[in-house]
């Protein structure tokens, strides 16, 4: 009987043995799976090797046409407006907005007002200059925009391409007015006009 009950003891022994080791081996594979989860998770959530962009939602002429609420009365630059100085004056802002009209000839002068303010409205309704957010958005590269795969020349000699900033291209549109160099009002109204491309606009507010 003695015998018999040792035997017990010695079974309950090795099957607890034999459950400890089964938890352990259970607990290293866990923990080995664990550690690659970890491992991945790590790597997915690494410092990104693309600059990360911060645009705004930029709006076309024709859209503030139509939408005057949208027409903040903050001074704009306007291209023989105001001897060249800022102006928040409605008549002003709407002509320069239509452009040539029907009754009025196109011109290099009326195609740069006409995209140009139309953005420093857009640069507005996003907060203003002095906001955080227009702020970033300046700084922002004009490849964000999907622009200027091809570099633009300007007639001082300062190349627009995809890593100019938007800062630059607003820069060189204020220069060019204050500076009165026509001839570079067109390729500055063509390079302002791509940021209403409907690429781009797709990502604006539906309002």
């Amino acid at each position: 009987m003695k015998k018999q009950g040792s035997i017990s003891q010695v079974l309950f022994a090795l099957g607890l043995i034999l459950t400890v080791s089964i938890s352990a081996i259970q607990a290293v594979s866990a923990l080995e799976v664990n550690g690659r989860v970890a491992a991945s998770e790590l790597n997915a959530t690494g410092p990104a090797t693309a600059a990360t962009c911060f645009t705004i939602c930029f709006r076309s002429p024709d859209y503030y046409l139509i939408n005057p609420r949208r027409v903040l009365r903050t001074p704009v630059l306007i291209a023989g407006e105001n001897y060249n100085n800022p102006t928040s004056d409605p008549a002003a802002v709407y002509f320069a907005l239509r452009g040539s009209g029907v009754f009025s000839a196109a011109s290099p002068t009326k195609s740069l007002n006409r995209q140009f303010v139309a953005a420093q409205l857009s640069l507005a309704n996003a907060g203003g200059d002095g906001s955080g957010t227009a702020f970033s958005a300046l700084k922002g590269q004009l490849s964000c925009y999907g622009l200027l795969a091809t570099p633009v020349v300007l007639s001082t000699g300062v190349e627009l391409n995809a890593d100019s900033t938007l800062g630059d291209l607003f820069g060189e549109a204020r220069d060019a007015i204050l500076e009165n160099r026509v001839v570079d009002y067109m390729p500055l109204a063509q390079i302002l006009e791509q940021l209403y491309a409907p690429a781009v606009l797709s990502q604006c507010p539906q309002n």
